[in-house]
């Protein structure tokens, strides 16, 4: 029920954003009014800010062609990652079928719950029975999936540190040649 709940208020918030940032609708403006019975001048922030949202949400922006493409290909990825996790741990199903379980960890990353509880097992619990796959697959398949983003998420935060302590000793030796200077 809380995930259908969740479910049913992101589409409608996403809907909502989406219809208002197609015919460049204020939303800000419209909140302001509601809550607080207040206008918004044009100069802003927060109106610069929205501004800066819609102008990037348009068709002709090629940053969001970008975003759009490189959103599509990460799902690919993730739909393929899965369905091969599946194949891999003794099971067959279609690549079709496959979407529920990609749609079902969508769905449990959405909710906020840590996911030390279980949230993400439970939701995959229910899709893997529902497709007629064990129980015990689905644990297996949320664990690999876990290891697997903690190994990126570990190579992605070595890169980070290193670029940081190369930005630092950038900075040092070059306040140290301006020190030198004066």
């Amino acid at each position: 029920m809380i995930f259908g709940i969740a479910l049913i208020f992101f589409i409608s918030v996403l809907s909502y954003f989406y219809i208002k940032a197609l015919g460049k609708k204020s939303i800000v403006r419209e909140i302001i009014k509601k809550f607080f019975k207040k206008e918004v001048s044009d100069n802003n922030g927060m109106i610069a800010v929205e501004n800066d949202v819609f102008n990037f949400f348009q068709f002709q922006n090629k940053s969001f062609k970008k975003g759009f493409v490189l959103s599509i290909l990460r799902a690919l990825v993730m739909q393929a990652r899965g369905w091969i996790l599946i194949f891999f741990l003794g099971n067959w199903i279609g690549f079709f079928p496959s979407l529920a379980i990609l749609g079902f960890t969508y769905l449990s990353s959405m909710i906020p719950i840590p996911a030390s509880l279980g949230a993400h097992e439970a939701v995959q619990f229910y899709a893997f029975t529902s497709l007629g796959l064990a129980a015990s697959t689905a644990t297996a398949f949320t664990m690999i999936i876990r290891a697997g983003e903690i190994v990126v998420s570990s190579v992605g935060l070595i890169f980070l540190i290193k670029t940081g302590f190369n930005l630092l000793g950038n900075k040092i030796i070059n306040y140290d040649k301006s020190q030198q200077d004066s």
